[in-house]
This record gives C-alpha cells, sequence and structure tokens, in this order.
C-alpha cells in the first residue's frame, strides 16, 4: 500500500503541468500576430459527359410457350349423405307340413275346396281368421286360399292381419229322396185249374207238363214255363198254339192236353220252382214248388193254367 500512493501522486502531477502548459502558449500566439485565413482555391466545374442516348426499347413480344397438359387429380365431389334405410320387415309365409291338405275358399270345412296341397309347398301369408285357426295365402290355383293352422308352419307372423271371411255359401235345400217305388207285379192273367199232379216215371228224367189254354178249350201260344232249380234259373219252355197228348199215368188218368213239355235229365235231390210268363219274362201266373230226390219216382208233373 505505501509503494502505490507515490506512483499515483506522480502521475497527477505530470498531468497538471501538461495542462497549464498548453494554457500559457495559447495565451502568447493571441497576443503577437493576428490569424489571417488561408484563402481557398476555387475549384472549376469538372465536365460530366452526358449520359448516351439509349435505344428506344421495343416492348417484349410473349412468346407462346407450348404447355405441357399436367394431370390434375379429379377432385372428389362430395356424396350426399343420405339417412341409412330403414329395414324392410320379413315377408310372413308359411311351409305346408302333410301331404294332401285341403286348400278352401274360407276359413272352415263348410266352404268349398280348392284343391290339395303337397308338403313342403311355401306360400306368402296375407291374412288369419279371429281365432287363429285358419291362415289365408297367396295364391293357390290363381286366387286366395285357406289352410287349418294345425297343417301349416308359419314364419314372421306376428303382424299378419284379421281379415274378413267371405260370404258362407248357402247350402242347397235338401231334397226330398224320393222313395223307390214298388215295382208294379204284372197282374195274374192265369189261374191254375188243375195240378200239381204227380205220376211215377221210372226213367231219370223230369218231365213237365202245362197246358195253357182260354174258354172253353183253346191254345194259348206265346207265353212261357219258367223253370228253377235250387233258386237258379235252368230252363223255359214256350207254349204252342196246338194241344198234345200226354202219356198215361197213375197220377193223370188216361191222356190230357198239354202245349207245354220241359224235361230235365238227373234232377237229383233239389227244390223247384214253375211259372208261367209273359214274352218280357214277367210272371202271368202263381209260383208252383215242389222237391225231386233219388228215391222219389214221381218225375211226372202236370198243371194246367187257363187264362181269365
Amino acid at each position: 500500500m505505501k509503494t502505490v500512493r507515490p506512483i499515483f501522486m506522480i502521475v497527477a502531477a505530470f498531468l497538471m503541468l501538461s495542462i497549464m502548459g498548453c494554457s500559457i502558449g495559447g495565451m502568447l500566439v493571441g497576443r503577437g500576430q493576428r490569424w489571417t485565413p488561408t484563402p481557398t482555391k476555387t475549384l472549376e466545374p469538372t465536365f460530366t459527359p452526358a449520359p448516351k442516348a439509349t435505344k428506344k426499347q421495343s416492348k417484349p413480344v410473349p412468346t407462346q410457350v407450348a404447355l405441357k397438359p399436367t394431370q390434375s387429380k379429379p377432385t372428389a365431389i362430395p356424396k350426399p349423405t343420405t339417412p341409412p334405410p330403414t329395414p324392410t320387415p320379413a315377408k310372413p309365409y308359411m311351409i305346408v307340413n302333410d301331404n294332401k291338405v285341403n286348400i278352401r275358399r274360407g276359413p272352415g270345412t263348410n266352404y268349398p275346396a280348392l284343391g290339395q296341397a303337397r308338403k313342403g309347398q311355401r306360400f306368402d301369408l296375407t291374412g288369419r281368421d279371429a281365432r287363429g285357426r285358419w291362415w289365408q295365402f297367396c295364391c293357390f290355383n290363381g286366387q286366395k286360399g285357406w289352410i287349418f293352422a294345425d297343417f301349416a308352419d308359419t314364419y314372421n307372423q306376428a303382424k299378419v292381419p284379421v281379415v274378413k271371411a267371405p260370404p258362407t255359401p248357402i247350402p242347397p235345400r235338401p231334397t226330398a229322396t224320393p222313395r223307390p217305388t214298388a215295382t208294379p207285379r204284372p197282374p195274374i192273367l192265369f189261374d191254375r185249374t188243375e195240378g200239381p199232379l204227380y205220376t211215377p216215371d221210372y226213367n231219370p228224367i223230369l218231365t213237365i207238363w202245362v197246358k195253357v189254354y182260354a174258354k172253353p178249350n183253346i191254345p194259348l201260344g206265346g207265353f212261357k214255363l219258367i223253370v228253377l232249380r235250387n233258386g237258379t234259373k235252368v230252363g223255359e219252355a214256350t207254349s204252342e198254339n196246338v194241344f198234345h197228348k200226354t202219356g198215361p199215368g197213375p197220377g193223370l188218368g188216361l191222356y190230357k192236353d198239354a202245349n207245354i213239355k220241359f224235361e230235365y235229365p238227373k234232377p237229383g235231390t233239389a227244390n223247384w220252382e214253375t211259372y208261367l210268363a209273359d214274352a218280357g219274362g214277367r210272371p202271368v201266373s202263381s209260383h208252383e214248388r215242389f222237391t225231386t230226390s233219388p228215391s222219389n219216382v214221381n218225375r211226372m208233373i202236370y198243371i194246367a193254367y187257363q187264362h181269365r
């Protein structure tokens, strides 16, 4: 600290001396002579060359440059925003679950049938009856039909509406069943006036003699003797307009008039029935019945019919 202080004092004294010297010199000069300003030389103007005229430049003609077409990306046109479509409800339908199912015009068996559906056939449901026992569908043979509910498996049927049934068909008035009219029996035209008379005949043949006549004793031709054995017709013989004589026999007496002769070999044991009939086969006399057997030798029979 002692060394620094003397140096600082020396520097300060030197500066003070310098300032004082400058001030004294100035004072001396001002007092001895005036200061005359040195004239300055006027500078001549220098030649500035005029600028050369520049040629008038013509306006540039634009040159047409063929531009290459630039492929710009098409601007996407924004699609209009549409609300999402409302889902379409599924159609109600049915499938026939049995074979030969009757399809009717209305919900009931009192309606006429349109035909029969087969198992597996599919139809669109269009309605139901109020009780839900019948379904209406389309189409069967070109028209709406009805099916009993037990014969159809249905799908999406919750909103199938109740539809009005068609008018019930008017049942036809019952017609009175005509009573069978009894076939009128042909009138009995002949009365039996003789017989049956039986006489033994040892030939194994059944022989039937018949007299068909009118009063007093006129033979009538064209009538038939019908012969049945055990209920089955086995033959017939037609009367002639002339009489023939029968053979004699214990039951017949001597000879008798007859215009019909019928023979049947080996009659055996049987039940027999005979009657007269007209040309159309209608009975015109009473029926005569008798039996035969191998032990019964009365194989010749005589009957006489008189016209009324």
